[in-house]
């Protein structure tokens, strides 16, 4: 009998049909796979391939058993526990474990195993799509692609230890190499005996997606292979010694493996280059990759397999090869050295073109001369504008006679005199918007982009003078994506070592220092924050680093000792603002909160008079209805009064944050504020500055906790379905009905920034072109095409996050009735719409709740009193598209807090009017306990707040647990009562804290899935290919919902077929083409404008195509242009669409959208923008005939042009004309 460790597993229930070979090649392609080989690696760095044998027993009916023979006892020991007792043989399951009862294999058997290699050559190995290929190469070169199509090497690895695996399952590259490094830092404390401190084995491992490679290059003058790619590959890191020499020193035993020993949970470690000394150039060189295989044999193997992943189909080219130092330190110190000379507006463009790949060292060098004779010459604003102008002459370029050095020249020559002939004009939203120059930093490299619009905070307003020393920094993956880690990768050392580093030491960009400033709360939740560098501030004369601007924000000493709670205080600083109007101590009045024991009945809630509501509001609107703001304050109570504003702002002022609700009782300019209200003092600060207004009611959509809650509260599932059919026919109808589209997208935010629904309504009125009309106009028309991509969008939301409107119900903001006039369990609710001038009361039992809700108790009955009686005197009757909670104390609780723990801060609340939506029962609501803060036993400082943000990159939770509960709730038969389902919703509320709190969510706590299944509604857009969770088809009413919806994207995504010269300019190039292509189709409505009879107006002949106009078209279309390169989702995806800028919205599917949903609203924010200008530039100043006389010069002059965005300039200007020809109508009806 055999007693020690054996190097068997025995194997049961094989079929009986199943022979020697099939098995050994079935095992085969599990232990030659990375995991099994590393480990074996480690025993025995000659047992590669891995070798082994199999003995097949004699059948018992319909099956047989089998002894899997290794040459080692831990391989046995680690096969078991890794595959958990059983493995999967062609559908079935075959039970497994270690043989300690076999005495039939002798050691001779065992001593072959070990000293024979496997007998088949791992080059024609058959792949199974479950596992990974090894070959071998002799050379890995890093480099980049010229400007005269040299490819130059600027870093080599020779080693015979390069091992090259296609991962079938995961659709990767994997290169790795085994090599030595000093080790300079302690090993942890159980291996310190092990060892003493010297060389340690590192294996470095490459994997390259198929989906980042933009094409693969063949040269068959010799035995390699170019990958030219997208995107950096992820590098990681393996510490051979550790896991080595633990498993020796601990004599390992049969039944002790990885996974007990918690190795398998930090085995690898992201690294930001493929070996040390690739580290310093590996930011720059990670894009263009040759691999020199030993023989045309592997090299034709590995083509091969690349097939089999997907990537795209290799090019058969002649490259030339040159070592030309490109990136040597030495340049690299040029160039730093120059940066620090620069403004870092300048320094900032200048970096672009080195990290993003537009240009290397040696040509940007190269004009250094003539660059810095512009920065003589220029503005530092008008050198940024310039090099931004450089970038885009590059991308377009196409001069075949000029090429290299001259080519650089001439396209700056051409930038500066594009930029003399651009109307020179700043932003007048300086109150609203900033330019923000973002750093994305990945694993590997730091990606520059901006200087783009995005919207203002006080911190910015307070030294706009000095914006560009403000940068956002996003921690992402190399794709740009939210990082996330697989289990076998230490994130905590990847968090610590790269993101904590960067934290609390700054980091250097450019030839500029930055510090860790702080963050918003949205920006916490997109890993996102900003750092500043320092600088002289000219008011005071001193000098402004991180430190000293978080000092003047307020005084924090009430969270000194909280970092979570402290960097949430410092966040109400960088929450993206409106500024409105300047306050004075004498407006600040306290009053004192509604309370009844520990429970608030106006958390967040305060009020303003109605005077300073309008000249908030005039401020922010910048309306004409007074001459100046300070008319306000003297303008007559009546007109005040009969001023219509919203009823509701969210706001911060100073150290408060909230709500304020308009009190028409209060006389002159008073801000009335509570305790609850305030988080910090701040007295020296009082702007009043605008977060949101709710001037309209909101949209009521359903969402997939609600519905599984409701569902479980009896709803009857048809009620869900024939709102959703309803949802998707209204939707279809948009493609045939002018009035159906312009409903579409103006419930679902669609088309704002270029007004795009008000256009197709005016040609609809006054041209009587309806939605068929401008199809059958030409084959490709963008806004017929744009219609496409709007209903794309609206049915892929409707599908993925089943947000099924619900007409006649709102979504209103929560405010708290301050005279007291509601009784429990009562609500007000006035719906006012100004298109109609009609006000809708709701009245009777309404169904109430926020999102998310997650337990059966966060939603409730209220009832909902009606029309107040006319003789009330109260100012309840001025509060319109909000719910007004009661006060009255004799509830127990608010009911905002019954509500999913809501308060009136600006927590928005659905409100389901139909009571066909409203449950059979209600569940008393649940108590969710305070989250315990997290405290320091002295006063924090920047460095605790750096480690709350690593942490919760590291710890939010927020997101597993919403989904864990979806899959909990579909399975269980009591579904959200389910107690499992109960404790989510509980911690659930604990990971809603967690910014504040600083105490995060146990992982381990968490009810746990008995297997890796999920229903099929929550099949992300894209499936990943290392997605290894099966999808049941759910018979609950949301897996019915999901499968009511058929999608096909609109959007054809073409993968690349032309070697890039450059990674960026492919897509520039894309833009260009494209658009030269499509035949302009604004023309087709021209005669149908020329036939309208417009008083005082002959269009026919007005001038058109004029040098300003065409000048005009260009810069426009080159913004646009610039746009659509700045969001696309990943590093490898197309530029957006013209269509897609036109909506407002991204095609392109994901498996994250709810990084889709902010690059969305920065598209918006920054087309917004663009708009204005173009509308400024065509009304301005200008009477109605001479806004049509320029509009219409604009549109003939763009409907004779290709580029990309000339026909959304000309939309643009087609619906300040028909606006114009409206306006003189209704002139002359009214003078009729």
């Amino acid at each position: 009998m055999n007693s020690g460790p054996t190097h068997c597993v025995f194997i049961r229930q094989l079929p009986a049909s199943v022979n020697k070979e099939t098995l050994l090649e079935f095992l085969a392609l599990k232990l030659h796979s990375p995991a099994y080989q590393d480990l074996a690696s480690e025993l025995n760095p000659e047992w590669y391939p891995l070798n082994f044998d199999v003995h097949l027993f004699k059948p018992r009916q319909r099956t047989r058993s089998a002894l899997l023979i290794l040459p080692h006892p831990t391989l046995a020991s680690f096969f078991v526990q890794e595959n958990n007792g059983s493995i999967y043989m062609n559908g079935y399951l075959l039970p497994i474990c270690l043989d300690t009862q076999s005495n039939s294999i002798n050691e001779m058997t065992i001593k072959l195993i070990q000293t024979t290699p496997w007998k088949t050559e791992n080059t024609t190995v058959v792949v199974d799509p479950n596992d990974k290929v090894i070959l071998r190469a002799s050379t890995l070169q890093f480099g980049v692609e010229c400007f005269d199509y040299f490819f130059s090497i600027e870093y080599e690895v020779i080693s015979k230890e390069i091992q090259i695996q296609i991962d079938i399952q995961s659709r990767s590259i994997l290169i790795s190499k085994i090599y030595e490094i000093k080790e300079i830092e302690p090993s942890p404390l159980y291996y310190e005996s092990l060892k003493p401190m010297g060389m340690k084995r590192v294996k470095s491992t490459m994997a390259i997606r198929n989906s980042s490679i933009a094409q693969l290059i063949r040269n068959d003058s010799d035995d390699s292979v170019i990958l030219y790619l997208h995107q950096s590959p992820s590098y990681l890191k393996n510490d051979l010694n550790s896991i080595t020499e633990l498993f020796a020193s601990l004599n390992l035993t049969s039944n002790l493996s990885r996974k007990e020993l918690g190795l398998d949970k930090s085995i690898k470690k992201l690294s930001q280059s493929f070996d040390q000394l690739h580290e310093p150039i590996a930011p720059f060189t990670s894009h263009a990759i040759r691999i020199i295989f030993d023989d045309s044999k592997s090299k034709n193997t590995f083509l091969s397999m690349c097939k089999s992943i997907k990537v795209p189909k290799a090019l058969e080219l002649m490259v030339n090869f040159e070592r030309r130092d490109l990136f040597s330190e030495r340049n690299l110190s040029a160039l730093k050295n120059w940066y620090e000379l620069l403004p870092i507006c300048i320094s900032f463009q200048l970096d672009i073109l080195i990290r993003n790949l537009v240009l290397n060292p040696v040509e940007l060098l190269s004009l250094q001369m003539e660059i810095n004779r512009l920065i003589k010459k220029f503005k530092p604003q008008e050198c940024e504008e310039i090099l931004k102008l450089f970038q885009i002459e590059l991308f377009n370029e196409h001069n075949p006679d000029i090429d290299g050095q001259e080519l650089l020249f001439h396209c700056l020559k051409q930038s500066v005199k594009n930029f003399k002939r651009k109307s020179k004009r700043k932003t007048d939203n300086i109150d609203q918007l900033y330019s923000c120059r973002h750093i994305i930093i990945t694993p590997s490299q730091f990606h520059l982009s901006g200087p783009y619009l995005d919207a203002s905070n006080r911190v910015f307003r307070m030294f706009s003078s000095y914006q560009d020393n403000f940068i956002k920094v996003s921690f992402t993956d190399e794709s740009f994506l939210r990082l996330y880690f697989d289990k076998d990768v230490d994130r905590i050392d990847y968090l610590e070592n790269r993101i904590g580093k960067i934290l609390k030491d700054g980091v250097d960009l450019f030839g500029h220092h930055f510090e860790f400033l702080g963050y918003s709360n949205s920006a916490l939740r997109e890993h996102s924050t900003f750092f500043v560098a320092p600088f002289v501030d000219a008011k005071t004369n001193k000098l402004m680093n991180a430190e000293s601007v978080r000092s003047i924000l307020g005084d924090f000493s009430k969270e000194i000792f909280y970092p979570a709670r402290f960097g949430a205080r410092l966040a109400q600083s960088f929450t993206s603002t409106r500024k409105s109007i300047k306050l004075s101590h004498s407006n600040l009045i306290e009053i004192p909160d509604v309370k009844k024991r520990n429970m608030v009945f106006t958390d967040g809630v305060g009020r303003i008079s109605k005077r300073l509501a309008v000249k908030a509001w005039c401020a922010i609107e910048s309306s004409n209805a007074f001459s100046t703001l300070n008319d306000i304050d003297s303008a007559d109570e009546m007109i005040i009064q009969n001023f219509s504003v919203p009823s509701a702002f969210q706001f911060r002022l100073g150290g408060m944050k909230g709500m304020v609700s308009v009190d028409p009782t209060i006389k002159g300019i008073e801000f009335h504020w509570r305790d609850s209200m305030n988080k910090f003092s701040a007295p020296h600060l009082t702007d009043f500055e605008v977060v949101k207004v709710f001037d309209k009611p909101g949209r009521c959509t359903l969402n997939r906790p609600l519905i599984k809650i409701l569902e479980d509260l009896g709803v009857p599932e048809e009620e869900f379905l024939t709102l959703q059919r309803n949802a998707v026919q209204a939707t279809d109808n948009a493609l045939n009905s002018t009035l159906s589209a312009y409903e579409l997208l103006k419930s679902n935010g669609l088309g704002s920034s270029f007004q795009f629904g008000s256009l197709l309504l005016r040609l609809l009125d006054i041209l009587s072109l309806d939605i068929g009309d401008l199809t059958n106009m030409a084959n490709s028309n963008i806004l017929t095409e744009s219609l496409k991509y709007a209903c794309y969008c609206v049915l892929r939301d409707l599908r993925s996050k089943t947000r099924i409107p619900v007409p006649g119900s709102y979504m209103l903001v929560g405010v708290a009735d301050e005279w007291n006039y509601l009784r429990h369990g009562q609500v007000y609710v006035a719906i006012y719409d100004k298109a109609t001038d009609e006000t809708v009361y709701l009245e009777g039992p309404i169904c109430i709740s926020k999102s998310p809700s997650l337990h059966p108790g966060d939603v409730q009955m209220v009832y909902a009193i009606g029309k107040l009686p006319d003789h009330l005197c109260t100012g309840l009757k001025e509060l319109k598209n909000v719910v007004v909670f009661s006060t009255d104390t004799i509830g127990d609780r608010p009911l905002p807090s019954c509500l999913g723990g809501g308060d009136l801060d600006g927590d928005e609340y659905i409100l389901l009017v139909d009571p066909n939506l409203h449950p059979k029962r209600v569940v008393k609501p649940h108590h969710y306990p305070a989250a315990t803060k997290y405290r320091l036993n002295r006063p924090c400082h920047i460095g605790d707040i750096s480690n709350f943000v690593v942490n919760y990159f590291g710890s939010d939770l927020l997101g597993m647990i919403c989904s864990r509960h979806q899959i909990l709730s579909d399975i269980r038969i009591l579904g959200t009562s389910d107690p499992d389902c109960i404790r989510l919703a509980e911690v659930a509320s604990f990971a809603v804290d967690f910014p504040k709190s600083g105490t995060p969510v146990n992982f381990d706590e968490l009810p746990k899935l008995s297997s890796n299944i999920k229903p099929d509604f929550m099949q992300t857009e894209i499936i990943s290919s290392n997605d290894h969770i099966t999808y049941y088809k759910s018979e609950k009413i949301l897996g019915k919902l999901y499968r009511d919806i058929t999608l096909t994207n609109p959007k054809t995504f073409k993968e690349g077929n032309q070697k890039p010269r450059r990674r960026k300019k492919k897509q520039f190039q894309k833009i260009v083409k494209e658009s030269d292509k499509k035949m302009n189709t604004l023309h087709g409505i021209t005669q149908t404008l020329l036939d309208l009879d417009i008083p005082d107006v002959e269009l026919e002949y007005i001038q058109i195509d004029n040098i300003k106009t065409i000048d005009f078209i260009n810069e426009m279309c080159t913004e646009l242009s610039v746009i659509a390169s700045l969001y696309p989702l990943t590093a490898y995806s197309e530029p957006l669409s013209e269509p897609e800028l036109l909506i407002g919205c991204i095609i392109e599917d994901t498996s994250q959208p709810r990084k889709r949903s902010e690059l969305t609203i920065r598209l918006n924010t920054h087309t917004c923008e663009l708009y204005r200008i173009i509308h400024h530039h065509l009304t301005k100043g200008l009477s109605n005939i001479d806004i049509i006389y320029k509009s219409w010069d604009l549109w003939c002059t763009c409907s004779r042009q290709t580029k990309f965005g000339v026909q959304i300039v000309g939309y643009v200007a087609l619906n300040c004309l028909l606006t114009a020809i409206d306006a003189i109508d209704y002139q002359v009806f009214h003078e009729r």
